[in-house]
Formats: C-alpha cells, structure tokens, sequence
C-alpha cells in the first residue's frame, strides 16, 4: 500500500447531533512533521470536529485517515489503542483521584500499559513540577497543572496525535506562557497535535497552520508567517481585531 505524506486527513466530513448538521463538507490535513490549528466563533463546531475525529460521534458522510489506516466510525476505544488522543477542554479530571492515579487511567490500554514508565519519563520530562504532586488530589492543582496534568494523561496513552481543545480556556497569561513552553517540549519530542484555541497569538506561537472554522465548515487556511499579511486579513479582524 502506498504509503501518504499524511499523518491524518479529514476528508469531506459532515456530521452532528440527530437531525442537527454542524459539520459540513469540512476538509484538513495534517503533514507528518506540522502542527495545526482551529480557530472561529463558539458554536461552529470545532469541538464537534474533534468529537467525530476521535470516534465519539458518527459522521453521516465523508472519511477520515490516520496513519493510512481508515478509522472513520471506529469505537473511541479502537482510535485511542491507535495513538489519536482527545484532550477535552475544561481540563476535565477525577477531582478525588491523586495526579498519579490520573496518569495510570490514561495508560489503560494494553499498548499503552506495557510503556508505562517510558510514559511517565516524558511527562516528566515536559512537565519537571509534577513529580512532586504525583499524591496531590487533581482538584487541589491550580488550573493551570489541571490543563498540564489532562496533557499528560494524553501522553500516558501512547501518543501519536494529540487533540487539544481550547487548552488555554481560564488560564491566567503567565500559565499560558507556562503551557505554550510545554506544547513546544511536545513537539520536540515529535508528538503532533491539533489545537482548538480562541487565542490567536498562541495558535501561532504553538502550530504551523491555522484553519478558520466557521459554520461548520473551513473558510481560511494560512501558513502562521503569513497571519499579519494574508489577503483575507479582514477575515481575522472580524474576529479578533486588529
């Protein structure tokens, strides 16, 4: 089988809730040495997009790739043994579970069981600070370790892919700086990922792409280098300001 350049590719995509069609027609890509980006107004359905990537919802059309392999419709469980991991916003945690307990639940998988330690290293490695929490109950962490700590879980999974969404929701600007160093550790150690993110400025600090999302549907795509220069600036400032 020939092998693509793709690491994922989302082809023509619609889907939602019931009767309610949130995506449509939608297309990305993702190469295998990027990162990419969403932006666009609430409710137009980006974390509905990532929903359907990471088999939660059914799309009623449409194909998605990961690593060649076809895993559109597949069970949450089968895409998460393949490495395709979804950070939820909210940075969602067992408030009563200890960060290590968290670690291991995210470590489920047999594929990732047997790399537990090898696991822990590289959160370890991105995130020094939480080897002194490992006892800490998740909902005594700030909310900054929260967002840091549902990463980690992700990576627990073995990842090959991780998708983040609105990981910078009620952070403070310094915890943001704190996670954007983070993210960038990610991406050293090859981890790829596709973020969802209202915040603009960290999108292009932390990925290589950005897509505009906007009723359910792609209407911008642009290289970061080209944000403050491209033809459909007013797009952006529509949005965001200037």
């Amino acid at each position: 089988m020939q092998t693509s350049k793709y690491l994922l590719r989302v082809e023509n995509i619609y889907g939602g809730y019931g009767n309610i069609e949130v995506i449509r027609d939608l297309t990305i890509y993702l190469n295998k040495d990027e990162s990419i980006g969403l932006f666009g107004p609430n409710g137009h359905g980006k974390t509905t997009l990532f929903k359907i990537i990471s088999g939660l919802l059914k799309p009623s059309k449409g194909k998605i790739i990961f690593y060649n392999e076809d895993i559109t419709g597949l069970s949450p469980q089968h895409i998460v043994n393949n490495g395709l991991i979804h950070v939820p916003q909210s940075n969602i945690l067992f408030p009563r579970m200890t960060v290590m307990e968290a670690f291991k639940l995210g470590a489920y998988s047999k594929r990732a069981w047997s790399e537990l330690d090898k696991s822990l290293d590289q959160v370890f490695s991105i995130f020094p600070w939480v080897k002194n929490k490992l006892n800490q109950k998740c909902y005594s962490l700030s909310g900054g370790q929260r967002q840091m700590v549902s990463i980690g879980v992700g990576i627990m999974g073995r990842a090959k892919l991780l998708l983040l969404d609105e990981p910078t929701l009620g952070l403070s600007p310094i915890a943001k700086i704190d996670l954007l160093n983070s993210i960038i550790q990610l991406k050293k150690m090859n981890i790829p990922l596709v973020v969802i993110d209202q915040d603009v400025d960290f999108l292009t600090d932390s990925t290589d792409r950005l897509y505009l999302v906007e009723r359910g549907s792609i209407k911008l795509e642009v290289n970061k280098n080209e944000m403050h220069k491209h033809k459909d600036k007013d797009i952006l400032h529509m949005y965001f300001g200037k």
